[in-house]
């Protein structure tokens, strides 16, 4: 596999596919043992697709139907991916992304993605996927009884342990400016002797234009945008009896300097936008315990009743 190959893909959302980039390829790209490069290629395309949640890394190829046309080649590939454990917001490469281990409650996914080849360069035409836990609570009840149960990603009492997390953050916390929560990554509960119920979980945070002592002001606080905020992700331990954060680690990541996204359009994170309510739409998740993978591309150019 060519590991410097990249293509880049914008989805436009309230106008038609818009073209990054395209990068060229070598001619062999357009033979029946390009397949692999070309599924490379496909994991990158959703990732960078992939506003949400954690990145994903290739398993294995399930099937591929390649074939010649004039000009180049087409692909439809079948690909099992497994969520790994880097937030879409780390830059680290997902090639270098370690995945979820089983007690961890981690997701796989299943994607069909349509790509072509043509004049030497890919384009990746859309993808969709069937993205689940690897193992569904009841599956684990068996495999692992003492493994922690996946709870919905707004759980209330994980929306509560987040808002302790996100106060203890800028409290504790030597930045100058104040943090809010980007989303809930994950959520797991469990018992523990001598403890009682535990909530683990998973968020990510991005910094805004307010000083850091704003959760004392009534002001609004806007996300800066990719170019400019540092992110930072957080895993935490909230003890239930004790209604507080027994547990905080984070890790920041500097400003994505290479990001495409300015402007306005900064101030609204992924779950409050049009795209995030069309995904659930199109998928029709209510209660998702994972980040699903959204389609590709996002049909938002009708109106969607659910927003849940």
């Amino acid at each position: 596999m060519v590991a410097h190959l990249f293509v880049g893909l914008l989805w436009c959302t309230l106008a038609p596919l818009a073209l990054l980039g395209r990068t060229p390829l070598p001619g062999a790209a357009c033979r029946s043992d390009g397949v692999e490069m070309l599924a490379g290629i496909a994991v990158r395309h959703i990732n960078w697709q992939h506003k949400h949640g954690y990145k994903f890394k290739l398993h294995k190829i399930l099937s591929s139907n390649y074939r010649q046309v004039p000009g180049g080649c087409r692909l439809d590939v079948s690909l099992k991916l497994l969520q790994t454990k880097c937030h879409f917001s780390n830059p680290k490469p997902h090639q270098q992304c370690v995945p979820f281990q089983m007690h961890e409650r981690g997701a796989v996914s299943t994607c069909d993605v349509r790509l072509a080849v043509a004049s030497g360069k890919v384009i990746v035409s859309k993808h969709l996927c069937a993205t689940r836990p690897e193992h569904t609570n009841a599956e684990m009840a068996w495999i692992c009884p003492d493994c922690p149960v996946l709870l919905p990603l707004k759980d209330p009492t994980g929306a509560k342990a987040a808002h302790q997390v996100v106060l203890k953050f800028n409290r504790e916390g030597q930045r100058r400016k104040f943090f809010t929560m980007m989303e809930i990554a994950q959520l797991t509960s469990g018992y523990i002797s001598n403890v009682g119920m535990v909530t683990w979980l998973e968020l990510a945070l991005v910094e805004t234009d307010c000083p850091r002592e704003a959760e004392n002001t009534f002001g609004r606080c806007t996300p800066l945008c990719p170019n400019r905020a540092v992110h930072v992700f957080c895993q935490a331990t909230y003890h239930h009896w004790q209604d507080q954060i027994a547990h905080l680690d984070c890790e920041s990541y500097p400003p994505q300097k290479s990001s495409m996204v300015s402007g306005p359009s900064c101030a609204v994170l992924f779950h409050q936008r049009p795209e995030a309510f069309a995904c659930k739409a199109q998928l029709g998740i209510r209660k998702p315990a994972v980040h699903h993978i959204c389609p590709f591309p996002l049909l938002i150019n009708r109106p969607y009743w659910f927003q849940g």
